[in-house]
């Protein structure tokens, strides 16, 4: 009787025991908790969706992210600062027709703190090197923009003149700066290298447009003679522009900028014939 009766309670116990397990495995399948009531899954939303409020707003019906205008404002800050620095070092070259100015001189004329345009660009030497490059880069856009729109060949050798003269590289203070970065790259290795690319650049776009107004179909010359033609006018355009920026930063040309276009223009078109006279020639 003893026996059975602590075997039933045995087996009531175990059953109980069972009982509860299987409704415990049941709350932590479904993920309850006794607290809150809620599903782990629910947590997580409202932790997630938390975090987006923080990190977002709502305007006109669109999320924007707070955060995403800041790193933009300051880049375009500091683009803002780099180039009224980079205009003030060709103000005050052109003022003192040299590169003999200081960072105050330059921090002053771009309204801001000599410490600041140390931290933009170090040293005078890195600042005049990055102004160099800013106005080349500037040149080489506008000079693809121009001649992407010239349909023949002769219309490249004109958008290459005009670009070259253009309003912004060919004013009396820019064309200062281009007389002073002459003057720095004979002592600084990047000076040199700036110019080396610019004058290849130049060269390499004058001979592509040159080489077919120098050939002629009824009387074809050797190849090789037409490439040599089309370099030495290309030296000789080079020469021409160096010539007159140097004029220019010296004050001593009268001509405007439509004028100086329109003499190169009619100086070009001789070295054309001239060339093309001298290869097709039957005494060639």
């Amino acid at each position: 009787m003893d026996k059975e009766h602590r075997q039933e309670n045995g087996t009531g116990k175990r059953n109980r025991e069972n009982g509860e397990d299987r409704e415990v495995g049941e709350d932590r399948k479904t993920g309850k908790t006794e607290k809150t009531g809620k599903t782990a899954k629910t947590q997580k939303t409202e932790k997630t969706e938390k975090k987006e409020r923080k990190s977002e707003e709502t305007s006109g019906g669109k999320r924007t992210k707070l955060w995403s205008k800041q790193p933009v404002a300051r880049a375009n800050i500091g683009a803002e600062r780099r180039r009224s620095l980079m205009d003030a070092v060709i103000a005050a070259i052109h003022d003192r027709g040299s590169l003999d100015i200081t960072m105050r001189q330059i921090a002053d004329r771009a309204g801001v703190s000599t410490a600041l345009a140390h931290h933009y660009f170090g040293a005078k030497d890195r600042l005049v090197l990055a102004t160099m490059h800013h106005l080349l880069s500037e040149l080489n856009l506008d000079l693809q923009e121009a001649t992407r729109q010239a349909e023949t060949p002769r219309a490249r050798l004109s958008a290459i003149l005009a670009t070259n003269f253009g309003e912004t590289q060919f004013r009396p203070a820019t064309a200062s700066a281009w007389l002073a970065f002459y003057v720095l790259a004979q002592e600084s290795a990047e000076g040199k290298r700036l110019l080396r690319i610019y004058t290849r650049r130049l060269e390499s776009n004058l001979i592509h447009a040159l080489y077919p107004l120098l050939e002629d179909t009824t009387r074809p010359a050797r190849p090789a003679a037409v490439r040599q033609a089309a370099k030495r006018i290309a030296q000789e355009v080079g020469a021409l522009i160096d010539g007159f920026y140097l004029r220019r930063a010296l004050g001593s040309i009268s001509l405007s900028r439509t004028e100086t276009i329109a003499q190169s223009e009619r100086l070009l078109d001789r070295a054309i014939a001239a060339e093309r006279h001298a290869l097709h020639s039957p005494q060639t």
